[in-house]
């Protein structure tokens, strides 16, 4: 799995690092394991860094695995800044 979850016991939050390629699957897993976190520590907040990942879905798969977040975490994502021609700005202004 190319994503690592750590749980941050003195900050009391939850940092996924996802690198390489990617897949729903993977993060589905993520999602597991931060339920789990949840469980034993309570814990609600969620740290995303995917500065170092090389793929992700296609826009509506991404949207629909948005639906499968529980309302109960809070998630910040760190991604790299979007260049001009990159396929995720290409599809946010596709109409």
């Amino acid at each position: 799995m190319p994503e690592e979850v750590i749980f941050l016991k003195g900050k009391h939050f939850v940092h996924i690092r996802s690198y390489g390629e990617t897949t729903i699957d993977d993060w589905r897993k993520s999602l597991t394991v931060i339920e789990s976190i949840h469980k034993e520590n309570g814990v609600t907040k969620v740290v995303v860094d995917i500065r170092e990942r090389q793929s992700g879905l296609n826009t509506m798969d991404l949207y629909d695995f948005g639906k499968e977040f529980s309302t109960k975490f809070q998630y910040a994502i760190i991604a790299k800044k979007i260049t001009k021609g990159s396929a995720f700005s290409g599809n946010c202004r596709a109409k």
